[in-house]
């Protein structure tokens, strides 16, 4: 906002779709101007824009325009907008999360210029914006954002209401501004803020597995492999132990051999394919973000030779037994 302008409040509404990916945006500032002004510049962030932005001066449409190449060296700009521009004139730091600066590129930035007389005015905006997800963990998190960071910078910011109307998604939801002064904000819920609540307000869905699937991530695509492959080691034992009774004289045992070879193999596949099978009962939620979890094969020839002792020493005690 430019350095001449008042924002004596803010009304900010927003309302969420059925499926939680896309939200309105409509903002409407009350300003103060304290001059008159030709071709006044503004600059506007939008998280996770994605279309339908419109600007409204006293309820005059006002298009939108490509932010001019000289517009960070232009002398009202430098003086008005100075906040927003360091050594790099063609990136502006903005606290996009908690804790996180982003380098917004200046020609991302929503531009228009209007005349403007000295006095109260309204400025309406309105935009869509997609949802973001979070996939670093086994379960997708999703929310919108609303950058109220940038004020911080303006001359200066007197109330702000909030109201978010998310009716059409039934699903439990959560905020990161407080309990609402007045409704549900799984429903429609409205706040009143004197002054900056948070640097980015936040509005976020994270879906809950089922029971068995949270289960399944607390014993972890590597528990579930050893227990399985404890399993197999049982199993491979006593078809050793069978063999050996049977053939008490033969010099080698081919179900010492083939298992040996087989089962470290099986063991690391089984935790590869247990991440599939947590995702399966997770079900679309399922971030699916593992990595290169394949790359755990790489352990076969470390394993192997403690696996083929080991099964060749009980294979030897019963050998030996049998005598």
């Amino acid at each position: 906002m430019h350095q001449s302008v008042d924002v004596v409040h803010e009304d900010l509404s927003i309302t969420v779709d059925e499926d939680f990916v896309f939200a309105v945006f409509e903002v409407k500032y009350h300003i103060d101007a304290l001059m008159d002004g030709v071709k006044i510049p503004f600059l506007f962030y939008a998280a996770d824009y994605h279309g339908s932005f419109t600007v409204m001066m006293d309820g005059k449409a006002i298009p939108l325009q490509k932010v001019p190449d000289d517009f960070a060296k232009r002398d009202s700009v430098t003086k008005d907008f100075s906040y927003f521009f360091g050594k790099d004139e063609s990136n502006i730091p903005i606290q996009t999360s908690k804790n996180i600066t982003s380098l917004v590129k200046l020609t991302d930035m929503l531009y228009f210029e209007t005349d403007i007389a000295k006095g109260k005015h309204v400025i309406e905006v309105s935009y869509r914006a997609m949802a973001y997800s979070d996939r670093w963990d086994w379960v997708n998190k999703y929310g919108f954002q609303y950058a109220l960071s940038p004020a911080k910078y303006w001359k200066s910011f007197g109330t702000l209401d909030v109201t978010l109307d998310a009716t059409a998604f039934k699903e439990p939801i959560n905020g990161n501004f407080g309990a609402p002064a007045v409704g549900h904000i799984d429903s429609v819920a409205q706040w009143h803020f004197s002054g900056l609540p948070t640097d980015i307000l936040e509005i976020k869905f994270e879906p809950q597995p089922n029971a068995f699937a949270r289960l399944l991530i607390f014993i972890s695509p590597g528990g579930l492999g050893i227990l399985t492959g404890l399993v197999m080691l049982l199993m491979h034992c006593r078809l050793v132990v069978w063999f050996r009774k049977r053939n008490p004289l033969k010099r080698f045992s081919w179900v010492v051999i083939l298992g040996s070879l087989l089962i470290p193999f099986l063991f690391l596949i089984s935790i590869v394919y247990y991440h599939v099978v947590i995702d399966f009962f997770i079900g679309k939620y399922a971030s699916g973000r593992h990595g290169y979890v394949f790359m755990i094969v790489v352990f076969y020839p470390f394993i192997l030779p403690f696996y083929w002792v080991f099964v060749w020493l009980v294979d030897r005690h019963f050998k030996v037994k049998l005598a």
